[in-house]
């Protein structure tokens, strides 16, 4: 429906079908539903909100896969040290990244010190993520940071020399 009244402390219940247009190339299509709330009488507080949902839309097709890490900054706080990874998907379709997706060696002369998983983070189509790392251990120094995308067809392994 185009509208849904929903009383105070009410619940609702709203379905929404999508359908892509005809000629929609292959791959996740990001669409935004957006849910506003109108204030209803002029003795009450005029309140309005709006709430929105991205819903993605998967068309069949030939998928592609295309992550790919650009720059790693290191951000001090406190004890903690933040790797950011910038990384940009020029695939079609949604990358969930975590778990076993992405992961961040520190390396020193040849020797893995320590592998970090990041936060998780889900990147749409065409676009750019930071991808976060926390450290929070004793090593301090140049190291070499080796990003490992998975599975390697994603983008592989490359590798940041960065100062913890």
């Amino acid at each position: 429906p185009k509208r849904i009244r929903i009383g105070p402390g009410g619940k609702g219940v709203l379905h929404v079908r999508a359908a892509p247009p005809k000629r929609a190339a292959p791959g996740d299509h990001p669409a935004l539903v957006l849910l506003t709330t109108r204030p209803r009488g002029v003795r009450h507080v005029r309140v309005r909100l709006r709430l929105g949902v991205i819903v993605v839309l998967h068309v069949r097709g030939r998928i592609v896969h295309g992550l790919s890490a650009r720059a790693l900054t290191v951000t001090r706080r406190g004890a903690e040290r933040l790797l950011e990874l910038r990384v940009v998907n020029r695939g079609n379709v949604t990358e969930r990244l975590g778990g076993d997706r992405l992961r961040l060696a520190l390396v020193r002369h040849g020797h893995t010190l320590r592998t970090l998983r990041p936060r998780q983070l889900e990147l749409l189509p065409h676009s750019p993520g930071i991808a976060v790392f926390v450290y929070r251990g004793r090593i301090r120094g140049e190291v070499l940071a080796r990003v490992e995308l998975r599975p390697r067809a994603h983008g592989g392994t490359r590798s940041f020399r960065v100062r913890l």
